[in-house]
């Protein structure tokens, strides 16, 4: 009786082993797939990371990732080249990194560039880029020609864009105090059709009015204004219709703080 008890006893507790043994080994199979699964997720990630790369590398060596042409539009002062040149764009740029949002964001900093309009055609490599320029009002002479903003900007002129100063006066006899950003905002308030009846501005300070000055006009007739006085001159086709064509000489002068207390005289040249 005794030796079937210890028989009993040495079967359950080499079951007992098996069992701990089985479970280890169970414990190590999971364990197993669990690092090969790992591994393959990794070797997997890996494997399309290098396919990420490998199709970025030749995208960008690709013509279909560059700029292939560029079309600038709305442009008579600036060139095409200058207005390229300052948003460092050109024909092989890739695309991705000229992006319009960030194009249009630069205007600003091109002088006589009010805003831009920038469309790409990913599919087709353009770029078209359509410029809105500042208010020209006129134009200096010194060792370069100047052409003159309506926001007090200056922009020297190259050959390629004289012909953006057809028909806008040359300001003569000022200097940096006379020519001031004001005066060239109340030049920019008056109608476009104002500014090219203007042929010349000339600077004629005197002790009442540091900014009067003399404007000879296209028709032969001379107007005396100073910067207050400038506003009167939306009226100018009104003025020489009503005045005798004897009286060349247009003189504005201001007898109070608003343009209705101006008064206009018209008096042969003297």
């Amino acid at each position: 009786m005794r030796r079937k008890i210890e028989e009993i006893d040495n079967f359950e507790a080499t079951d007992s082993i098996e069992k701990i043994k089985e479970s280890i080994s169970k414990k190590k199979r999971a364990e197993r797939k669990r690092r090969n699964k790992r591994l393959r997720s990794r070797i997997y990630k890996i494997a399309l990371l290098v396919l990420l790369l490998t199709g970025i590398y030749f995208l960008d060596k690709s013509e279909y990732s560059r700029v292939r042409q560029i079309k600038v539009e709305g442009n008579t002062i600036l060139t095409d080249g200058e207005i390229l040149e300052a948003l460092k764009i050109e024909p092989g740029s890739r695309m991705i990194t000229k992006l319009p949002f960030t194009l249009n964001g630069k205007a600003k900093s091109i002088p006589g560039v009010a805003s831009l309009d920038t469309k790409i055609y990913y599919t087709q490599g353009i770029v078209t880029i359509h410029v809105v320029e500042e208010t020209p009002v006129g134009y200096i002479k010194g060792e370069t020609i100047q052409v003159l903003f309506a926001n007090g900007e200056r922009r020297n002129l190259n050959g390629a864009s004289m012909d953006a100063i057809t028909g806008l006066p040359v300001f003569v006899g000022f200097n940096d105090e006379t020519l001031s950003d004001k005066l060239l905002m109340r030049f920019g308030e008056l109608d476009s059709s104002v500014i090219l009846a203007i042929s010349e501005v000339h600077s004629q300070p005197d002790k009442y009015d540091p900014t009067a000055m003399k404007l000879t006009m296209n028709n032969n007739f001379f107007v005396y204004t100073g910067m207050e006085t400038l506003p009167l001159m939306r009226s100018y086709a009104t003025i020489i219709k009503q005045a005798d064509p004897k009286n060349k000489c247009i003189y504005m002068n201001d007898y109070g703080p608003s343009e209705g207390t101006s008064a206009v005289n018209a008096k042969p040249c003297e």
